[in-house]
């Protein structure tokens, strides 16, 4: 493998690391938001089972008409039921968003233990390559100008070797 490779190979899985950890942060926000919509649910459900309590004993104590009674607590009875289907779908998107956040979370770890590998395989050919005396492959060598003065130099030292300093 060439140094080239393994550095091209690096900056991918950096990227991909990147964007894998910024979706992370999405989804654990999402996930902070369903806990906290989740909660909210079942604060109201227990606020709408005490409220049906406090009709049924104005019921009894006549405050409320059995016809008006009645009323409220259909009503009450809808609104509970519809707590209860949100409160059920809340339960179920946090549950997926944890999964999601878990599955992230091992990606990002994957990347991350790849990535590191990756440098560590990169520093081993460099070493191997300086041992041997061999030139970085990431670094192109001379410019064209340098190659050019280097050349002329070359020349001048061949028309003229008595004028050595």
């Amino acid at each position: 493998m060439s140094i080239l490779k393994s550095e091209v190979k690096i900056g991918a899985v950096h990227e991909v690391g990147c964007r894998l950890d910024d979706t992370l942060e999405a989804v654990t926000r999402d996930a902070y938001r369903a806990e906290g919509f989740e909660s909210s649910l079942v604060q109201a459900v227990s606020l709408i089972e005490n409220f049906n309590g406090a009709v049924d004993k104005e019921i009894n104590d006549g405050s409320l008409s059995l016809e008006v009674g009645s009323a409220v607590r259909r009503y009450v009875t809808r609104i509970f039921n519809s707590l209860g289907i949100m409160l059920k779908s809340a339960e179920q998107n946090r549950s997926v968003l944890s999964g999601k956040m878990q599955a992230l979370q091992m990606a990002v770890h994957v990347t991350k233990q790849f990535k590191d590998e990756e440098v560590a395989k990169l520093q081993a050919l460099r070493d191997v390559a300086m041992a041997q005396g061999m030139q970085d492959e990431s670094h192109p060598g001379p410019t064209l100008k340098h190659r050019r003065i280097l050349s002329e130099l070359a020349v001048d030292g061949q028309k003229n070797p008595d004028n050595s300093n």
